[in-house]
């Protein structure tokens, strides 16, 4: 009986013992990826084994380093919008300051013809005209750039 007692409890421990190894190598796996996402890796993932706890956390790191994955994409996209903005508000002003200075020279040329020459004048109305249209036009882009440049900029928050 006694044989039998020590025999059991020699298995006993020996199954003790490859239970907790192959527990401890799942969480060692588990700290490792950790480790990896810590560093900015997150194409990390761990294999989930098992029903238990211990499969159950890996299930939960896997889902939040795919959230975290997520995370980053919308960041650096709402970075590309911030700059864009900044591009767009940049060409506006750039656009819109000749403008005027530009429609203002065109109808003082325009009135201070005297008018002499029909042929003349009509190309100069002409002329005149075009440089109204492609200002007007010129301002409607502006305006395109300037409503793009004043959406709401990218606020940035931690998140849990």
């Amino acid at each position: 009986m006694r044989e039998w007692l020590e025999t059991a409890s020699f298995l006993v421990t020996v199954i003790g013992l490859l239970f907790a190894r192959r527990m401890a190598r799942r969480v060692t796996n588990l700290s490792r990826a950790t480790r990896r996402v810590a560093a900015g890796d997150l194409d990390v993932a761990v294999e989930p084994r098992g029903r238990d706890e211990i499969g159950q956390l890996h299930r939960d790191f896997n889902e939040m380093v795919a959230e975290l994955r997520r995370n980053r994409a919308q960041i650096a996209y709402l970075q590309k919008i911030s700059a864009w903005q900044e591009v767009a508000r940049r060409l506006a002003h750039e656009i819109k300051n000749p403008l005027t200075p530009i429609q203002l020279s065109m109808q003082e040329v325009q009135q201070k013809y005297p008018g002499d020459d029909p042929r003349y004048r009509k190309l100069l109305d002409e002329a005149s005209e075009i440089v109204k249209e492609e200002i007007d036009g010129l301002r409607r882009q502006v305006e395109a750039f300037s409503a793009f440049a004043k959406l709401p900029q990218v606020q940035l928050e931690p998140e849990d």
